[in-house]
Formats: C-alpha cells, structure tokens, sequence
C-alpha cells in the first residue's frame, strides 16, 4: 500500500498567513457587507476566516454569515457575505476531474444548471460528447500531475471525481489524490472531494456523526484515509480550502456500478436480482443529483471547509424495500431476491477479481454505516437535498430506459 507523505508548510509562509489573519481581524470589525479581495484568488483563500480551534485556517466556532464567490469583472473574483437581506450570486469557475463518473458527471450537471462555468476533465479515450451545453470539456491523462495541473488552470474550484476500479486502488488512488491536490494548490483553488464510509470501518454507533472513531480494517478503508487526512493536512497548512462531503451508496442517472446497475436493468427485464449477505440490514442511499447539489452548497458555504460533512439518505430503508421500489417503477412482477452469502461472496472472488476485491467490503451489507446529518443542517440552516426513494428511483428508472432504447 502507498503511503501518503503529509507537506509541511514553511515557517515564513505560516508568518505570512498569521500577519494576513491579523490584519483580517482588523478589517472586519469595519462595517461592511464583504471581504477585501486583491487580483490573487489564492491570497484571498488564505484569508477567508479567522483560525478556528484547529489552527489556520480552520473554521471551528466561526459566526460570521456565509460567504459566496462572485464575479467582479476580466480575471477578478472576489468572496461576498450576505448583509442587510443582499443575496449572493455566484458564478464560480469549476473543474471536474473525473467528469465522465457517476459523481463527476452530476457535478457537472448541476453546477451548469446553476450557472457556474464547468471544464469537464475526462480521460482521452472516453470521447467529448453527452455533457450539457456550454460545458468545456479537455481530455487529459488523469495520472500526469502536469497534465492535471494544466487543465485546473485559472479555475476556482477542483473536484476531485477520479476514481479507479477496485483492483488498482492501491495504485492508483494514491497517484490521483496527488494529482488532485498539486491541481488545486497551483490554481489557488478549493479542492472538493466526495468521501464514503469506508473510513469508519464497523459502525460503533448507530446514526454515526463526523466525530466517530477511524478506524478502518480494510485495504481501501485506510486508503481512504490517507487520502482525506492528506488533504485535511493542506487545509490546515493552509495550501489548499477543502471541501469534503460524506456519503452513504450513490445511485441514480448515470450511475452504473456493479451494485445498482444489474438491479434496475433486471427489474426493467423482468428477471431475479442478487444482493449481498442481508436484504434486510437497514441501509441508506442517495441519489447522486441530490449528493451533487449538497457539494455545491458547501463549495459555497466557508463554514463547511476543512472538515467532514455528513448528507445522508433521505432516510434509512432496506435493500428489499428499495428493490420492490425499482421493480414497481419498471413495472415488474414482485422481485425475486437472491441474497449472497458471506461464503459464495468469497467463492464467486476466485474467479472474478474485481468480486475478490470487493469482498473486505461485505460488513458493509450486514454492518451498515448509517451517518447523521444534524451536522450540514446546522452549517447551512436547511436540511440536506433528500430526494424521496420513490421520485429518485423514478427518475433513474427513465434514465436506465432511455440509456437501454439508445445502446
């Protein structure tokens, strides 16, 4: 396994941002409605808030009100907090790495819906059509930092959606993180990164907050970590802003992993579905236009920076009651579940090596991680996008309709 070396940021530049920070707690006791900003979006980045209890520029215990990036003409951009009932309007210029996966290709969606300019970033082999118009879309090898740093030039905001199939996460993982956060410290950018559970490794508590013990048992659980705490270390050092949401499985349009995929073309056909190990475990899943909506907002919100977030699932469910959801969108007869046990999950692995790779991620099936989102709603004031099972499993069931009239 790769090891992740944390930076450590030089004294004179950590002088640097103690002075900015000081000479910040002076200017905000003037009454107006924004931060300074100078040309330089990454000094401006430095100097967003006040060091919390974490150090800088950490965000513990901030009151101020939210801030949003707006557009202030050529190559300026400037942060702007609400005051007096002011409404922001941001117009954020954003790259997605990874653009053509399931989490990458919502970010895109919706952060055009928005309004925010967006460079979708996808691998050279995977073509330039099916984004939404107006979206820049490069083709860069994901593995060369510089080809990496090259297409997050002059954006606000890297998403880092570069994933890898289970097999190569040792490999690759790693490489892309790096990539990732080299990207976002040259452009002076926030770096976004949407975590999972595996960082948690069994659930000690049940709904689990950000403050639970990690305590990973598996190969791509302490990946994981690594990488986050990767990052949170940038953050503090004050090298990068870090955005990192949590989220429980992902399924919706365009999402077609090994889990979610054979479920609704199986319902869409007719034909018995399998699950793993318990259909009746509760669980939680998100739609992954609701996951992408939550990132934006927190891209949008300081307070939210350098620190986990939860946005959980609408609310706890099962496989079984998900599963009769999608046959009855499909207009299936009653679905025949077939449930993998622990020993056939382990079986199946000698002979398939990506089912072999995923099987340290079975407890997951029977030790569900089900997290707390009290957390998001008191940083934003609003609950989080949770968009009922049935309206998000309709609105896959078009997209899976649509994508099998067109293949």
């Amino acid at each position: 396994m790769h090891v992740l070396r944390h930076g450590v940021a030089q004294g004179g530049r950590q002088d640097a941002h103690r002075t900015r920070r000081q000479q910040d707690d002076h200017e905000d006791r003037r009454p107006r409605p924004q931060f300074d900003a100078v040309s330089s979006h990454r000094s401006h980045l430095a100097r967003l808030t006040e060091a919390g209890s974490d150090g800088p520029p950490g965000l513990a215990g901030i009151t101020r009100p939210r801030a949003c990036i707006v557009h202030v003409g050529g190559s300026r951009w400037r942060f702007r907090q609400p005051y007096g009932g002011l409404r922001c309007r941001p117009s954020v210029r954003i790259v997605v790495l990874g653009a053509r996966g399931s989490i990458g290709g919502a970010v895109v969606r919706r952060a055009r819906l928005a309004g925010h300019q967006v460079r979708a970033v996808a691998r050279p082999s995977s073509g330039t059509g099916g984004f939404p118009t107006g979206t820049e879309v490069v083709q860069r090898d994901l593995l060369s930092k510089e080809s990496v740093v090259e297409a997050a030039r002059g954006t606000d905001v890297v998403v880092h959606a570069a994933n890898a199939p289970y097999p190569e996460w040792p490999r690759l993982v790693p490489r892309l993180a790096e990539n990732a956060l080299a990207a976002a410290e040259a452009a002076g950018a926030i770096l976004a990164f949407p975590g999972n559970v595996y960082v948690y490794g069994l659930p000690q508590t049940r709904p689990v907050t950000e403050d639970h013990p990690q305590e990973p048992h598996t190969q791509k659980g302490n990946l994981r970590l690594a990488v986050e705490q990767r990052f949170l270390q940038a953050h503090r050092d004050g090298r990068i802003r870090l955005v990192l949401p949590r989220y429980p499985d992902f399924y919706g349009p365009g999402v077609m992993n090994e889990l979610f995929r054979p479920i609704f073309e199986g319902a869409l056909a007719g034909e018995p579905c399998r699950w793993p190990l318990d259909a009746d475990a509760p669980h939680e899943f998100i739609l992954i236009d609701d996951a992408a909506e939550a990132m934006l907002k927190l891209i949008n919100t300081p307070a939210a920076h350098g620190r986990p977030v939860h946005v959980p699932g609408p609310n706890p469910t099962t496989a079984r009651k998900f599963i009769r959801l999608v046959y009855a969108a499909a207009g299936s007869r009653e679905p025949t579940i077939r449930v993998i046990g622990r020993g056939a999950f382990w079986f199946a692995g000698l002979f398939n090596r990506f089912v072999r790779s995923a099987y340290e991620m079975a407890y997951l099936f029977d030790h569900p991680v089900l997290l707390d989102g009290s957390l998001y709603r008191e940083l934003m004031g609003s609950a989080y996008p949770a968009t009922p099972y049935e309206e998000g499993i309709r609105r896959t069931m078009e997209w899976f309709r649509s994508h099998r009239a067109t293949s």
